[in-house]
């Protein structure tokens, strides 16, 4: 398969993990993450060395939703708040692990342009929230964007520190 058709596969069990988090359950959102799993692992070589590098954006999102959420940026409804983890839905966990496996992978065109991808990541994943406040995943508050914008920023900022440009082969 072509590095461009791993991409789209990549992005497209992203985006299946997403929707499932969102207008599912958690655990049904397994699925398409095991697949995006397995995919990752399989794409290329080193499969522990490429998991391993992922860690530090994962914590760092963890914990960066978790500040969120104690700082109350955003509430969950009582259907997506629990089964929680740590205080964080599992379906916040379900997220970052699939979001981490798109960087190196459906992510890494937009990361051989630092800016831009700063750029992507201060708009679209804040937008993501939004839509999920819109489908009843979340419960924005009035101020979210003054807090997730500035995250965001910081979060690409560690996903290009992890996973720093590279020629695309």
């Amino acid at each position: 398969m072509t590095a461009t058709g791993h991409k789209i596969i990549n992005g497209v069990l992203f985006q299946a993990t997403w929707f499932s988090c969102i207008l599912l359950q958690w655990w049904l959102a397994l699925i398409p993450a095991l697949a995006l799993t397995l995919h990752f692992v399989m794409h290329k070589g080193a499969p522990m060395a490429r998991l391993t590098a992922l860690w530090p954006l994962l914590l760092a999102g963890i914990g960066a939703d978790a500040l969120l959420a104690w700082l109350e940026v955003y509430q969950f409804p009582a259907d997506k708040a629990s089964p929680s983890l740590l205080g964080l839905p599992l379906f916040l966990w379900v997220l970052w692990w699939g979001f981490a496996l798109t960087i190196p992978v459906s992510l890494s065109v937009f990361m051989q342009k630092p800016p831009v991808f700063i750029l992507l990541c201060a708009i679209s994943a804040p937008l993501s929230y939004r839509a999920g406040d819109y489908l009843g995943a979340v419960i924005l508050a009035p101020n979210w964007p003054y807090y997730l914008v500035p995250v965001w920023i910081l979060l690409a900022l560690i996903a290009l520190r992890g996973h720093p440009p590279q020629k695309e082969s």
